[in-house]
């Protein structure tokens, strides 16, 4: 049997760090939702100011989500405090013939390099980026000089371009973990490999917020952090297909995927396609490239509430934001 102990930082070892994380997060929780209202209040009053900068269609929609929060949200915030099942968990000893890819992509100023606290035998942890990667990182940096088309792509494209394809970067390992620039790895990820159920080959953390991509796309209307008329037209689309309302959501931060598996390569070339047709949006074409593979979001292996309540994951604030003025033109901020 695995021991995920054996290495110099566990997760069994950590165990104090964690518990204290957790009471430090039930105060989290409280502020930020007492912070979102108080925001939300201060977003509303400012919605004069906007007038004639920003799109009149972002200015109703956030008047209208102030008086009525379920226009944007399908559920309330829930926090997880019970972590004894990562805490305690004990590989099954399942097979796993190569090693375990765990790997993130970060393209321009987005995001800093995020070191791992933890190095499990049983992974290779491999970064696609522009950046430098520190001598004695745990990160190996990944040659993308043979990937047809490649340094074509701008840093976004790039970065959808790795999350989405394990397959084509690493065709010799059966198994990858995608881990999102601004995530931390504290904890073995293996376990995360060892419990995919034979019958599953993905596997993702619920959506703590949202179940519909209809309330996501008024959710990233109000954000401002989409071309309007891109995402109109993309759920417009959908529609027209007869997508259904709550279908269900999944985050799209950490993905386990049996990467080799006909299925699951034939589900990210229509999810490539998705981002590449209509907007960058993943979490709201996940949904519909499961749909339209005939699966149920049931069939995607549930990894836990929300990645962000995980012991094995500390999360960091992103560099910078995208957002959009009255014209649509993508500014950073």
């Amino acid at each position: 049997m695995y021991n995920e102990d054996k290495n110099s930082k566990s997760l069994m070892t950590l165990k104090t760090y964690y518990q204290d994380k957790r009471e430090a997060n039930k105060l989290w929780v409280k502020l930020f939702n007492m912070n979102k209202m108080a925001r939300e209040f201060l977003n509303f009053l400012k919605l004069p100011f906007y007038i004639g900068r920003r799109d009149s269609r972002y200015i109703k929609l956030k008047a209208k989500a102030f008086l009525k929060p379920s226009l944007i949200y399908d559920h309330q915030l829930r926090y997880d405090f019970d972590h004894s099942y990562e805490l305690n968990y004990h590989s099954t000893g399942k097979k796993v013939d190569t090693k375990v890819i765990v790997y993130t992509s970060i393209f321009g100023n987005y995001d800093p390099l995020i070191e791992p606290l933890y190095e499990s035998e049983k992974c290779e942890y491999w970064a696609i980026t522009d950046q430098e990667i520190p001598q004695g990182s745990m990160w190996k940096k990944f040659d993308t000089k043979n990937i047809p088309g490649f340094d074509d792509m701008d840093g976004y494209h790039k970065s959808k371009f790795c999350k989405m394809f394990p397959q084509i970067l690493f065709p010799e390992n059966e198994y990858s973990v995608w881990v999102d620039g601004n995530v931390q790895i504290v904890a073995d990820l293996y376990p995360l490999v060892d419990r995919l159920k034979d019958s599953c080959f993905i596997a993702t953390f619920q959506n703590p917020f949202h179940d519909c991509i209809y309330t996501e796309m008024n959710y990233n209307i109000c954000e401002n952090n989409v071309s309007i008329d891109a995402l109109i037209n993309q759920i417009n689309i959908y529609r027209a297909e007869g997508f259904p309302k709550h279908f269900g959501m999944r985050e799209m931060t950490i993905i386990v995927r049996k990467h080799n598996n006909q299925e699951c390569i034939d589900m990210m070339n229509l999810w490539w396609n998705q981002v590449n047709q209509y907007t960058m949006r993943d979490q709201i074409s996940f949904p519909y490239i499961i749909w339209k593979s005939g699966m149920k979001m049931d069939d995607v292996q549930l990894l836990g509430t929300s990645w962000k309540w995980s012991p094995r994951f500390l999360w960091y604030p992103h560099n910078w934001h995208v957002s959009f003025d009255k014209n649509g033109k993508q500014i950073h901020r």
